[in-house]
């Protein structure tokens, strides 16, 4: 019985291997923009800066406080948002294109089954999506794959859509369970300029790691010069 379940994880591993790549960057199924130059004019900031990024949101708590972090150091960024939140926080998804950011999807439900998902499937769920944001007023056509996996149904639905698919080449990896001071230290390393960065404005302390990636950065460009 044990070998039996050990085989069907081993195979399920191999299935998701095969069937989704886990690296956005890798331009396995997508070809993803992953740095400002690549967004072009679809990015809020010029390709001497950095991006922040961020999804799952709009949080009511925690995307307030991005803003916030955000307005006080001048700065624009692109919120990926999931389809049931925009349902759930519209005034939150406008207050934030209000603000002068850019607003894309993260699909409808953000299901860590969606690559499983056929393409009929996959489609109508970033469709609905899509319509949410044109009821906003919102036309940006950015999508960020849940996760950052692809596979030939993102590939397939995104075509139909005519959605441009966002990568990044910094990623926080604040989602885990890590002190917000090593967060903040493992970005910091990797920027340069024209760097993508992956954060995620539903969890505490978002503020504290833009105030510090943004502040970190200005230093260093004022330090080069």
């Amino acid at each position: 019985m044990l070998w039996a379940v050990i085989g069907i994880l081993v195979l399920g591993a191999v299935i998701f291997l095969v069937w989704g790549s886990a690296s956005i960057g890798s331009g396995v199924y997508v070809k993803a923009k992953c740095t400002v130059e690549e967004l072009g004019s679809k990015s809020p900031v010029t390709a001497d800066e950095i991006l922040l990024t961020f999804d799952d949101g709009p949080d009511p708590i925690h995307t307030p406080e991005a803003l916030k972090a955000l307005r006080e150091r001048n700065a624009k960024a692109i919120f990926f948002c999931i389809g049931e939140k925009i349902e759930k926080y519209p005034e939150l998804v406008k207050e934030i294109e209000a603000q002068g950011h850019k607003v894309g999807q993260h699909s409808y439900y953000h299901n860590p089954m969606h690559n499983f998902l056929t393409v009929e499937k996959y489609t109508e769920e970033l469709r609905r999506t899509e319509a949410l944001l044109d009821s906003l007023g919102i036309h940006n056509r950015l999508f960020r794959p849940p996760l950052g996996v692809t596979n030939p149904t993102v590939a397939r639905a995104c075509k139909k859509l005519g959605l441009e698919v966002v990568g990044w080449n910094v990623r926080s990896f604040d989602t885990n369970d890590t002190p917000r001071e090593k967060v903040l230290r493992r970005v910091c390393r990797q920027l340069k300029p024209g760097s993508v960065v992956l954060l995620h404005d539903r969890l505490e302390g978002v503020d504290y790691l833009i105030n510090g990636i943004l502040e970190y950065y200005n230093n260093r460009k004022t330090s080069i010069k």
